[in-house]
């Protein structure tokens, strides 16, 4: 069936820097305006290099009832960005000798279960090792629309017992935030608000961040949507943020996110000990209150990464920094289903020196026509010779990705295996067309595309590991 293109309406706001190379900015916004073209992005976004700011852009509709655009000052939800803040004010009373690492969470919060806190330590709960269970059963069966205190939420976590032993595994942990959240309290005698305004909002001027209540009237906020099959914009079904106090629960705007990234390249907040320590890679790829990769610039240097990814009913970000070049990427956006990673893949790739194309045309003419049919017509300029207007392999790729993002497998198969079909010998084409299978619920063809993709290279370790969680959970 053919899918409608989602129609891409509201305004397009790119400011330019002095000092830098026009080119790069224009780059930068031929990428993200692609996105907003194509119906995948409306939002807002930062790109900083050096501590200079080099390109802002705002895309689209802060409020589409009444037609207002997205600026650079909208504030957006910014999700899981937050769990980064409290990782901060931990390591802050870490500096100030008031808790340490490794002490058992208990010392600090009494009103968690003895049983286990004696067990897990602030470590633990910082980098997503603590055998906590992330998610409530309670959020889930009302929906996430119930407002929540922090004690009632330490109240929840004393309901699971452990799912596996502390510092063994690592397993994402809204809950292990919200209990650090308490413990900020807890040692400060102060509201987990007026600890982060305290700590890090009024000491790197940002105004325009705070924690997210749906009851009180906030200037320039933006409103959340859920993009629907047919394309079209619907408001987001209301999330309360209470049940992220200390997870992600927060408000901001791409400007007070650079500020924030200022504030953490230098020694304002955290001493180098405790700087060091966030952005340390632990088991799972976890830092404290990041994600931790590294990454490779175009003229191969290589680096530390720090990632963060946020997500909540109507919006989406992300937060990338590249700590031993000094790059910032901040994504804001108010559409739930934007392809974050793809669109933030583009825009930091481009800062790195790499050459990046805005999307493809496969991308295009599978939005237009169908993905189905847009692969019968490549496979055709094919058979007829036409192998010089084929779209390169990554493209193909990538445009299957981006079909994967917005939940649509059997879109992402019929891209990914026309990918397997002009580059039968890749195994990186078959690895991406067995994510796609297993994404669709296809277990048995995603094993089959694993098996070829590890036949062709035997050291994939991402064929290998998804063939593992794939044969654990048919055996089961």
């Amino acid at each position: 069936m053919t899918m409608a293109r989602w129609t891409a309406i509201g305004s397009v706001l790119l400011l330019s820097m002095p000092g830098h190379a026009a080119g790069l900015e224009d780059r930068l916004d031929a990428i993200v305006r692609s996105y907003h073209d194509a119906g995948l992005f409306q939002g807002a976004v930062l790109v900083a290099s050096g501590g200079e700011v080099i390109y802002r852009g705002a895309f689209g509709l802060a409020n589409a009832e009444w037609q207002v655009p997205n600026t650079t000052e909208t504030r957006f939800a910014i999700a899981s960005l937050g769990k980064a803040f409290t990782a901060a004010m931990v390591l802050q009373l870490v500096d100030e000798g008031r808790i340490a690492l490794e002490d058992p969470i208990t010392a600090h919060l009494p009103s968690y279960r003895r049983d286990l806190g004696s067990r897990i330590t602030i470590h633990h709960l910082l980098s997503h090792t603590a055998g906590i269970r992330g998610v409530p059963q309670d959020w889930i069966d009302h929906d996430y629309r119930k407002a929540y205190t922090l004690d009632q939420l330490v109240a929840l976590a004393n309901e699971s017992e452990l799912e596996f032993e502390p510092g063994t595994k690592y397993q994402y942990c809204n809950s292990c935030y919200n209990l650090l959240g308490a413990t900020i309290e807890a040692v400060t005698g102060r509201a987990y608000a007026d600890e982060l305004r305290r700590r890090i909002l009024e000491p790197l001027g940002m105004a325009d961040t705070g924690l997210v209540d749906h009851r009180v009237v906030l200037e320039q906020r933006a409103s959340g949507y859920d993009r629907l099959a047919d394309g079209t914009l619907a408001n987001a079904d209301l999330q309360d943020q209470s049940f992220a106090v200390g997870a992600g629960g927060m408000y901001s705007t791409i400007d007070d996110l650079y500020r924030w990234d200022r504030g953490l390249a230098g020694d304002e907040l955290l001493s180098p000990k405790s700087r060091a320590a966030m952005f340390t890679r632990g088991l799972g790829g976890s830092g404290y209150g990041w994600g931790i990769g590294s990454y490779t610039t175009h003229g191969g240097e290589q680096g530390t990464m720090a990632l963060g990814f946020g997500g909540t009913k109507g919006f989406a970000s992300v937060l990338a920094r590249f700590l031993d070049h000094d790059h910032l990427v901040v994504i804001l956006g108010n559409v739930r289903q934007i392809p974050q990673s793809a669109l933030g893949n583009d825009l930091w790739n481009s800062v790195l020196g790499f050459p990046v194309r805005p999307l493809s045309e496969l991308y295009d003419l599978a939005m237009s026509q169908g993905a189905e049919s847009a692969a019968q017509a490549y496979r055709a300029r094919q058979n007829r010779g036409g192998e010089d207007e084929l779209p390169k392999e990554a493209d193909i790729n990538r445009a299957g990705y981006l079909f994967l993002s917005l939940g649509r497998t059997a879109d992402a198969i019929a891209v990914l295996a026309l990918n397997v079909a002009l580059h039968p010998e890749s195994a990186n084409a078959h690895d991406s067309l067995g994510e796609a299978y297993a994404a669709h619920g296809a277990a048995t063809r995603a094993i089959a595309s694993y098996d070829k993709a590890l036949a062709l290279n035997p050291e994939m370790a991402s064929a290998k590991a998804a063939l593992t969680r794939l044969r654990e959970a048919t055996s089961d």
